[in-house]
């Protein structure tokens, strides 16, 4: 216990000295020099927001926190993607406690049967140097569809910590409806946005 506590700490302050010397380099948007590898989501710089009428009369927005995922990647073959990534229903944040409730109970989320939400990468397609179309099939409710997305690399580099990490946005649409999740329609919108920032850190 005493030498797992002391290596916690060495890396700690390791992590610390880079910090304080690191300068900041605009990330490369070549995909190409990418290292080939493991990554894994960055769990305090990516999120899942959604977005979805209210009344007609606004457009409302709430998260998801503490994502979870993975993805591995190969420069030489960038179409072929393994990626997947997770949410708890019971980590959704409105700022309103009161309608997080809400949203976690049966008429939403279900978070109590349903605790996850999935997405899973199906297929990839390159549209430009930094943007492309990922056909992800994404579990809610315990049903599973096949959801696009618009993807934009926002290219890689070297973190304050010292790993290497890459940065993507997606962005898709789904309907509820769907996955029956029907509470509330049709005054509640049937199309949800789905909002996805991501930064993936190199596996060591």
């Amino acid at each position: 216990m005493r030498a797992k506590v002391l290596m916690g700490m060495m890396l700690m302050a390791s992590a610390n000295v880079f910090a304080a010397d690191y300068k900041f380099v605009p990330p490369s948007l070549d995909y190409k020099t990418i290292p080939a590898g493991a990554y894994d989501i960055d769990p305090h710089h990516s999120s899942v927001t959604f977005r979805i009428t209210h009344m007609g009369l606004s457009t409302f927005t709430g998260r998801f926190n503490n994502v979870s995922g993975n993805l591995v990647f190969n420069p030489q073959e960038p179409t072929v993607v393994n990626m997947q990534a997770r949410v708890a229903t019971a980590n959704v944040d409105t700022g309103n406690p009161e309608l997080d409730s809400t949203l976690k109970g049966t008429a939403f989320f279900d978070a109590e049967h349903f605790p996850t939400i999935k997405f899973v990468a199906k297929s990839f397609e390159l549209i430009g140097p930094d943007t492309g179309k990922l056909l992800a099939d994404v579990t809610l409710h315990g049903i599973t569809r096949s959801v696009p997305f618009d993807v934009v690399f926002r290219g890689h580099g070297k973190n304050y910590e010292g790993a290497e990490t890459l940065g993507f946005s997606a962005r898709g649409t789904l309907k509820r409806s769907a996955f029956n999740m029907t509470g509330f329609l049709p005054a509640v919108g049937d199309d949800v946005e789905l909002w996805l920032e991501s930064e993936f850190n190199k596996k060591s």
